[in-house]
């Protein structure tokens, strides 16, 4: 195999490299390359465990199935413009049937990107009767009153707002910075914030913060740059949480598996309103439908809560960093949320 870098026209014309942002693209083109395979090779096994992700460029191939079913796809064909075989585990056998171009990635660096590119460093200002201050007892109830806390051991409940660390910020500072690396997620004690993003060379207001919101979220499951800028509009104070404490102490508990098995029983007994949901672009979502789920894109998730059923229990079918914060963002805001495990 022999392998050169593509262009970023060549991955425009890609799903789901059609619908993440320049600045994004720009980021990961490079960890993206051009590989040729004979005619005859086999490309990937399947039941082998998928690290990476291809898309055929140029040439034809056979998919093979359990049954030994074979698929001829040739490049002319729209289906090219999606990932092969999208499911943990290959599903298919692909072995070129003729000198044949993949565009390949490793898997890990492709979750990461879309993770990044679909998250927004935002709260909803749904909020009624948001006060203007706040108390140490004011600001320790919001966390207490979210579902998140409900899923932490005690041990860690009162071992987290020891670690929480006050910091004072005048008007028109800034908290974090477009670019920056993730460092810490914040609670706002007191004082009002703007979050504002950079797109394509110009300025673009995302929206307010005050007393109460959490953020900085998206950064510390991502380990990308944070991408947006958050300043203080007043003068301040957030409780401040450093990255490491954050992932032992509150996101990792907060993020419950369960299996598929268990989702059909309880559908089966129909004692509760289960809704299962895929936060994937919707080009993802249309070409490769997993499971009875509604779409609802990672980036317009937080609005999309205002709709939700507060009383059903919500299962994220996405895998990776993508599904995870999604079922964060959905516990945070008070949805009973499990996130699907593939494996079982």
């Amino acid at each position: 195999m022999s392998a050169t870098t593509p262009s970023v026209e060549q991955l425009r014309r890609l799903s789901p490299f059609d619908a993440i942002s320049d600045s994004t693209l720009q980021q990961v083109v490079n960890t993206i390359q051009l590989i040729t395979v004979p005619s005859g090779k086999m490309l990937f096994k399947r039941d082998d465990e998928r690290t990476k992700c291809h898309w055929l460029i140029q040439g034809s191939i056979d998919l093979v199935d359990k049954h030994y079913k074979t698929l001829r796809v040739k490049d002319d064909n729209d289906i090219v413009r999606y990932m092969l075989d999208e499911h943990s585990h290959y599903q298919h056998t692909v072995v070129a049937t003729a000198e044949c171009i993949f565009l390949e990635t490793d898997l890990n660096a492709l979750d990461l990107a879309l993770a990044v590119d679909q998250s927004i460093e935002r709260q909803a200002t749904t909020k009624p009767n948001k006060k203007k201050s706040a108390t140490d007892d004011d600001w320790m109830s919001v966390l207490l009153q979210s579902r998140l806390f409900e899923l932490l051991p005690p041990a860690n409940i009162a071992t987290l707002f020891q670690r929480f660390v006050p910091v004072n910020f005048s008007a028109n500072s800034i908290v974090i910075s477009q670019g920056d690396a993730g460092d810490f997620f914040y609670v706002v004690k007191e004082g009002e914030l703007t979050v504002d993003r950079e797109q394509n060379g110009k300025p673009l207001h995302l929206a307010q913060l005050g007393p109460g919101d959490l953020f900085g979220e998206e950064a510390l499951f991502s380990d990308e740059p944070r991408n947006a800028t958050i300043t203080m509009v007043t003068s301040g104070i957030l409780m401040q949480l450093d990255k490491a404490d954050f992932t032992t102490l509150l996101a990792e508990p907060a993020c419950e598996y369960v299996t598929l098995k268990a989702v059909q029983t309880a559908i089966d007994a129909g004692e509760q309103t289960l809704i299962m949901i895929d936060v994937r672009f919707a080009g993802e979502f249309e070409h490769h439908k997993l499971l009875d789920c509604v779409n609802i894109p990672l980036q317009g998730l937080r609005d999309a809560m205002l709709d939700l059923d507060p009383a059903a229990t919500y299962v994220v079918t996405t895998e990776g960093r993508r599904g995870e914060l999604a079922a964060f963002l959905l516990n945070q805001g008070g949805f009973d949320t499990f996130i699907l495990d593939h494996g079982h």
